[in-house]
């Protein structure tokens, strides 16, 4: 079913502990094969919670692939193999499979991310942070709601102009978009004096106030968590130990399977595989 997957019914603490551990690896670990599998398996979640309808996320991400793809031998020469030379300069290919692989990291990151804010609502962030940092638990909800929000008041506004307007997307001023703007920031400051208001009723500023939670840890989510932060616990052992070594300069080392990188690679993947579970 669209929209629906494991994650969305596990306990906050399992969610942040999840995602601590898929992002950081994905940024960290420099190994094609690692990215590949961030890659691999975000996609197939993120079609899994919007359908393929809704894939713009998707599209995002390989047209920025490409663009940095190009772009990296365009701007770094390093490398031992040389495809062509531009302007004098050569064009490597270690230059090359580095963009594709740091890129495709980066898409796998943003894919992780729509995700997480797509699982971690308002009322899981009062949650976790609520009882410690209550200022911190209001700030991060509040972004979290002011983002879609945005987003869908520039699309309503963007509509109602064009009612007004009359006018083809090409033959528009900037006086149009200009009253857009205006707009949409009068409408941002007005919802944000209301919130201020409603908090301040509802007593934000008393001392000693208590967080309701209607989220209780099962069984799935201590195993979730256990299998998670074993999987992180040997991912640096492993990494101390000199796993995940992956370099494109100044030439491509090539892939070792060593036992240290089989292990490293199958405990991502079996992590990453939770989010396919309904």
């Amino acid at each position: 079913m669209i929209g629906r997957c494991i994650l969305d019914r596990c306990h906050p603490l399992t969610l942040l502990v999840w995602y601590m551990y898929v992002i950081p690896i994905t940024v960290l670990v420099h190994d094609p094969i690692i990215t590949a599998v961030s890659l691999l398996f975000g996609i197939v979640h993120i079609i899994m919670i919007v359908g393929l309808p809704k894939l713009s996320t998707v599209l995002y991400c390989a047209a920025f692939m490409t663009a940095a793809a190009i772009a990296n031998p365009l701007f770094s020469h390093t490398g031992v193999t040389v495809l062509f030379f531009m302007n004098g300069l050569p064009v490597t290919l270690e230059s090359l499979l580095y963009g594709v692989e740091m890129s495709a990291a980066a898409c796998a990151v943003m894919l992780w991310c729509v995700s997480l804010t797509h699982f971690m609502t308002t009322d899981k962030i009062t949650m976790l942070f609520g009882s410690v940092t209550p200022k911190l638990a209001v700030l991060l909800s509040l972004t979290l709601r002011f983002i879609p929000m945005i987003r869908e008041k520039h699309r309503n506004i963007i509509n109602a102009q064009k009612g007004f307007d009359g006018r083809s997307e090409s033959r528009r001023t900037l006086k149009f978009y200009l009253s857009v703007y205006s707009a949409l920031t009068s409408q941002l400051l007005e919802d944000s004096v209301e919130i201020a208001d409603s908090m301040c009723s509802r007593g934000i500023r008393l001392k000693g106030r208590t967080f309701y939670s209607e989220f209780k840890i099962r069984r799935y989510d201590g195993v979730m968590m256990t299998i998670t932060l074993l999987a992180m616990t040997g991912i640096i052992i492993l990494k101390a130990n000199g796993a995940g070594e992956f370099e494109f300069y100044p030439f491509i080392t090539g892939f070792d399977f060593s036992v240290y990188n089989d292990l490293m690679y199958a405990a991502f993947a079996i992590v990453c595989t939770m989010c396919l579970y309904n």
